[in-house]
């Protein structure tokens, strides 16, 4: 099976609700790591045409960002205590957005499966800068533009 047919299987349409994405990002948010002392937080803010998703943690390493390029590789393990750990949480966000975007530590990128049928595995670099929000500055930031028919609603 190809990885972009299992992540349109495992993913996006492994869910029957377009809300589903919101509790998977809640979820690898819990699962995230945090600097000492500092009390876990993640907002949401939606817009006409995007949801932007803000989360405290310490950031993406190289290592988070294989893992999220791909399927049912997670880096967490069985016995740890974490929520999640197949792989492919982040992947149901493809339910509302065909481009979603991270910024996080050094990392700048999108996905884009409307002009790559891979593009659930295929970051490309995004020199734009995340757009203003009134959210608080993190050190993770999602932008998932939503797809035409959810806009506005």
């Amino acid at each position: 099976q190809s990885l972009a047919s299992a992540a349109r299987n495992q993913g996006p349409n492994a869910y029957a609700s377009n809300s589903h994405f919101v509790f998977e990002l809640i979820q690898n948010a819990e699962d995230a790591n945090f600097e000492p002392g500092v009390k876990p937080w993640i907002g949401f803010e939606l817009s006409e045409d995007a949801v932007h998703v803000a989360i405290n943690e310490v950031g993406f390493s190289f290592n988070d960002m294989d893992k999220l390029c791909s399927m049912s590789k997670s880096s967490k393990r069985d016995g740890e205590l974490k929520i999640g750990n197949k792989g492919i949480g982040f992947k149901s966000v493809f339910k509302v957005t065909a481009a979603p975007a991270i910024y996080s530590n050094d990392y700048r990128v999108k996905f884009d499966i409307e002009n790559d049928r891979n593009g659930f595995s295929k970051p490309i670099w995004n020199d734009a800068c995340p757009p203003e929000v009134s959210l608080p500055k993190c050190r993770t930031h999602y932008v998932l533009p939503l797809l035409r028919g959810l806009r506005g609603k």
